[in-house]
């Protein structure tokens, strides 16, 4: 291996460093606390009944 292979191999691997940072800081701050309230009731009508004007195929 020489030395230009070497160099690209150490830029490669410090460029997903700083991505995993750069995502992971995204992550932090915006969706960490970001929570959905899921209705059991209202969950459980959406996955059972076809919207209006919609037949499925058998």
């Amino acid at each position: 291996m020489d030395r230009r292979d070497r160099r690209l191999r150490r830029e490669l691997i410090l460029l997903v460093i700083a991505k995993l940072i750069v995502l992971t800081a995204i992550w932090w701050l915006f969706i960490r606390d970001v929570r959905v309230a899921v209705d059991d009731t209202t969950a459980a009508r959406h996955f059972t009944t076809a919207p209006q004007g919609e037949t499925h195929a058998q």
